[in-house]
């Protein structure tokens, strides 16, 4: 079991005056092995002991009292990295190293830990895109180990597409990994959903909420901030922003915010042309013009033509774009069907 504390004062007075010899330093490590939490006794004496003799038992006992701890601070980050290096044998060694290890090293990732994680899927999302952000920002697209992790790397981010996943690491891997020629229509229908979201943040700790709201829509977006921060909708510049306090006070361009592009959407217009239909927020931005300022021509008919029938505008707006595709088809002696839907009455 453990070492009483007597024991361990003895080595640290021997430590102290180096009389401790190889042999007690691997008698220290292998009781440390056993610890259940990392004891600050244990911590300083096996550091010490590493200095003189930096075995690999010494090492992989340091190791292994971080990881039992949770630790992804420097001081264990750098122990884990040589860790790594002499490819110890230690559960989660590699997860802790990628995790603590967040710093981005302006390099690749070891060898051996690209390896690891192409056979171990034990990463967190968050894991995981660094790891493939690292790859894609620092591997050489020749190598073997390139051409392993790119099917990977392109499977995981149409499966976060699909799921809507937004932040700027997910923006990230869109943007590299994801052209629109590879796109279905389950892609694209997803991408119209996320592309639009901005990253909006505020330092002033009294925000919790923000407010989204457009002329043309009904619904009025209120999303609640997390540590000052939030991903809100925005299709035109129409939008109308609020901040909203911890008592319900509401602020319009009071308060300092910011907002952030995540994904360039002009990249994916095209292919959301192609493939979504009806979808309010897409109509909005490629008809993101005022009721007042509406003019309807040959080339934006197909898109105002969906409007009546898209689930999200208001009846005013509605009925603003039917009157005027009614009276473009008079004008341009248009043979058009107009279907009836438009002119049922709502309620």
């Amino acid at each position: 079991g453990e070492l009483d504390d007597f024991i361990m004062q003895c080595y640290i007075w021997g430590q102290r005056r180096r009389f401790l010899t190889k042999e007690m330093a691997a008698q220290i490590a292998k009781h440390a092995m056993k610890l259940k939490r990392c004891d600050k006794k244990y911590e300083y004496l096996l550091r010490e002991c590493h200095k003189m003799f930096s075995t690999k038992e010494l090492l992989a006992a340091l190791c292994s009292l971080y990881i039992r701890d949770g630790r992804i601070d420097k001081t264990a980050a750098s122990f884990y990295a040589k860790g790594v290096e002499f490819e110890l044998k230690l559960n989660n060694l590699y997860e802790y190293y990628m995790m603590a290890t967040t710093e981005q090293k302006k390099k690749l990732l070891p060898e051996q830990v690209l390896l690891y994680f192409l056979y171990h899927d034990t990463l967190t999302s968050a894991q995981k895109v660094f790891l493939y952000k690292n790859i894609i920002c620092y591997g050489d697209s020749k190598s073997e180990i390139y051409g392993k992790y790119i099917e990977k790397i392109e499977e995981y981010t149409v499966d976060c597409l699909l799921k809507r996943r937004i932040g700027p690491e997910y923006a990230f891997l869109y943007d590299h990994v994801l052209c629109p020629q590879i796109f279905t229509k389950e892609m694209a229908e997803a991408m119209a959903d996320i592309m639009f979201q901005r990253k909006i943040s505020c330092s002033d700790v009294r925000i919790k909420e923000v407010d989204i709201s457009y002329t043309q829509l009904k619904e009025q977006r209120r999303i609640p901030f997390k540590k000052q921060q939030t991903y809100a909708p925005i299709y035109s510049p129409s939008a109308t922003v609020t901040l909203v306090d911890e008592v319900g006070n509401l602020y319009r361009n009071t308060v300092a915010y910011k907002v952030e592009k995540l994904i360039d959407e002009k990249k994916y217009l095209e292919v959301c042309r192609l493939h979504v239909k009806n979808h309010a927020g897409l109509l909005l931005y490629l008809c993101g013009k005022k009721p007042e300022n509406l003019k309807i021509t040959e080339e934006n008919e197909p898109l105002y033509r969906q409007i009546p029938d898209t689930e999200g505008f208001t009846e005013d707006y509605r009925h603003d774009v039917i009157l005027k595709l009614l009276e473009y088809y008079q004008t341009n002696g248009t043979k058009e069907v107009v279907p009836a839907s438009w002119f049922a009455l709502n309620g």
